[in-house]
C-alpha cells in the first residue's frame, strides 16, 4: 500500500468515524444542480438558488441556448477544509474542486459564508469550466479556458443588482506584486507544464487579465472570435496570433501591462423586476447513514479511476455500512459500490431485491449493467455484455439523457463501429464534454470509421486541456487523425 493510499485511509477513517454529534445532510434539487449540504436547510436553498442565478448569467452573456440542458451537476458542500482534505489529497489552501469521470461528476466545496466568498468563487470558477464545455466544447488556448473561469468567478449574483469582471483580491495581488510570465509563456502554455508554483498562480492572474482585456471591448472581443476560429482548423496557437490580432506578442505584452496599470473597470447589469427567474427548489432530507457514507461514495465515483484510492474507499464504505443494517438508502448505497467497484456478484445479489421491486427503476438498470461490465472483465465477455446492453436500454427508456448509460452500452457492444452505435457515444459526449474517456472513446471511433475532421477538433480541444497534459495515446491518434490514417483496429477501452 503507498504512502498516498495510506494517508487517505486514515483520512477516511477520521472522516466517516467522527465522535461528533451527526448533523442532518439534506439536498436540495434545481433545474441544474443537485447541492447536499449538512448545514442548515435556509442556508442550502439560498446557496442553490445562487447557483440558478449564476447559471442565468452565464447564458445571458454567452448566447446559450436552453436547447440542449445540461444533466444536473452534483454539489457536495463541507463544513471545514479540513473535511475536504479528507476527500482527497489537495493543499491546504484549496477550498473546492471538480472531477468528471465516466462514472460521475461532481463539485466538492467548503460551505460558503456571507464573510468569505472565497469558496462561492472557487465553486462557480469549476461550474464555469463546466458550462462552457457543455454549451461550447470547441478549441481554446489554456489561458481563456483558465481566464473565461475567472472572468465570472467574480461575479455577485445574491441580489438584482448583480456585478461581474471584478478581479479577485488574491489575482488582483499577484497582478500587482507577482513576478509576471512573459506573453509568449502565457498564450502557449499550460499551467500543469509549469514547475514554480508562483508561476502558476500567475498564470491564473495574467489569464483572468488577458481575458478580461479581450472581452471588454468589442473590437478586441472580434479578434479573439477570429483566433479561435484559426485555431478550430488546426493553425497553431503561435501561428495564429499576429493575423487575428493585428499585432506580435510582444506588443500584446506592453498592451496588458498598460491595461493592468489603468483603470479596470466591472459590469453592473440593471436587472428589471422578475427578470431572473426564481427556480423551484426541491429540499429532502438524507438519512443519519449520510453522515457516514455520501461523500465517501461521491468520491468513488468521481474519483474510480485510481485504483489504490477506489479499493481503499470500498473497503471504508463496507465497513460503515454494517452500523445502519435496517436502513433502505444503506442497502442501495452498498449495493451500488459494490456493483461498479467492489464485488459485481455481490452486488448483483444485493441489487436482486431492489430491483424486484422497482423493475424499471433506471438507476438500478444502469447498476446492474455495469455490474455485468465488470463480470466481462474476468470471462465469458458475450454473455456478460449481452445482459450488460438488456439493463442499460431498460435505463435508457427511463432516463435517456444519462451519459454513463450511453458510454457503458457502447463500450458493451460486439461492434463499436456501426454507425448507430458511434451516434450513441457521440450524445454521450454532447453531454458530457469534460469527461476524457468518453472523448478518447469516441476520437478513437471516428478515426477508425474515417472521419478525421471530427476527431481532430474533439482530440484538439483536448491537447490544450489546462488542468492535464495529454496522454501519449491521446498524442498519437491526434497525429492519425491528421494524416487521416485510421486504419489501426482502436477499442473504446482505450480511452482509460
Amino acid at each position: 500500500m503507498s504512502f498516498l493510499v495510506r494517508k487517505l485511509s486514515l483520512l477516511l477513517a477520521a472522516l466517516c468515524l467522527s465522535t461528533g454529534a451527526s448533523a442532518e445532510w439534506r439536498v436540495a434539487e434545481t433545474k441544474h444542480f443537485r447541492v447536499y449540504s449538512d448545514g442548515s436547510e435556509k442556508a442550502l436553498v439560498a446557496y442553490a438558488r445562487q447557483l440558478e442565478r449564476f447559471d442565468w448569467l452565464l447564458r445571458l452573456m454567452t448566447g446559450a441556448g436552453t436547447e440542449r440542458e445540461m444533466p444536473p451537476l452534483d454539489v457536495y458542500m463541507v463544513r471545514s477544509q479540513a473535511k475536504l482534505r479528507a476527500l482527497a489529497d489537495l493543499p491546504r489552501d484549496v477550498g473546492g474542486f471538480y472531477h468528471a469521470a465516466s462514472t460521475g461528476t461532481a463539485a466538492f466545496s467548503v460551505r460558503v459564508n456571507d464573510a468569505d466568498d472565497t469558496a462561492l468563487d472557487i465553486l462557480l470558477h469549476e461550474y464555469g469550466h463546466h458550462f462552457m464545455m457543455f454549451h461550447f466544447p470547441y478549441v481554446y488556448p489554456s489561458w481563456y479556458v483558465e481566464g473565461f473561469a475567472e472572468y465570472f468567478s467574480t461575479a455577485d449574483v445574491k441580489t438584482d443588482n448583480m456585478t461581474m469582471g471584478r478581479a479577485s483580491q488574491n489575482r488582483a495581488a499577484w497582478l500587482t506584486y507577482g513576478n509576471w510570465i512573459d506573453a509568449r509563456v502565457l498564450l502557449t502554455a499550460d499551467a500543469w507544464s509549469m514547475k514554480k508554483r508562483d508561476d502558476v498562480a500567475m498564470f491564473y492572474a495574467q489569464s483572468w487579465l488577458a481575458t478580461h482585456y479581450m472581452l471588454r471591448d468589442p473590437q478586441r472581443s472580434q479578434q479573439l472570435s477570429a483566433y479561435l476560429k484559426r485555431l478550430s482548423v488546426g493553425e497553431s496557437l503561435e501561428a495564429a496570433f499576429e493575423p487575428a490580432f493585428g499585432i506580435d506578442m510582444k506588443t500584446f505584452n506592453r498592451q496588458l501591462n498598460g491595461y493592468m496599470k489603468g483603470k479596470i473597470t466591472y459590469t453592473k447589469l440593471t436587472i428589471k423586476p422578475g427578470q431572473v427567474p426564481e427556480p423551484p427548489v426541491s429540499v429532502s432530507a438524507l438519512p443519519p447513514a449520510a453522515e457516514t457514507l455520501l461523500l465517501p461514495y461521491a468520491m468513488l465515483k468521481a474519483r474510480a479511476g485510481n485504483t489504490e484510492a477506489a479499493d481503499t474507499l470500498v473497503a471504508g464504505l463496507r465497513r460503515d455500512a454494517f452500523r445502519y443494517p435496517d436502513d433502505p438508502w444503506t442497502a442501495r448505497v452498498i449495493a451500488a459500490v459494490e456493483a461498479e467497484f467492489g464485488d459485481a456478484a455481490q452486488g448483483r445479489k444485493l441489487l436482486g431485491p431492489l430491483m424486484e421491486a422497482r423493475p424499471d427503476d433506471a438507476e438500478l438498470n444502469y447498476l446492474m449493467g455495469r455490474s455485468y461490465m465488470r463480470s466481462a472483465e474476468d470471462g465469458e465477455v458475450e454473455v456478460n455484455h449481452a445482459q450488460a446492453r438488456r439493463h442499460f436500454t431498460r435505463a435508457f427508456k427511463t432516463r435517456p439523457h444519462h451519459y454513463q448509460t450511453l458510454y457503458n452500452y457502447v463500450r458493451a457492444q460486439p461492434d463499436p463501429r456501426r454507425p448507430d452505435v458511434v451516434t450513441v457515444l457521440a450524445e454521450a459526449r454532447a453531454l458530457a464534454p469534460q469527461v476524457s474517456e468518453i472523448n478518447v472513446a469516441l476520437a478513437a471511433l471516428l478515426v477508425e470509421t474515417g472521419e478525421f475532421e471530427r476527431a481532430r477538433n474533439i482530440l484538439g480541444a483536448m491537447m490544450m486541456n489546462p488542468h492535464s497534459p495529454p496522454s501519449d495515446y491521446v498524442v498519437d491518434l491526434l497525429q492519425r487523425a491528421r494524416a487521416g490514417a485510421g486504419t489501426q483496429t482502436v477499442s473504446p477501452e482505450a480511452a482509460r
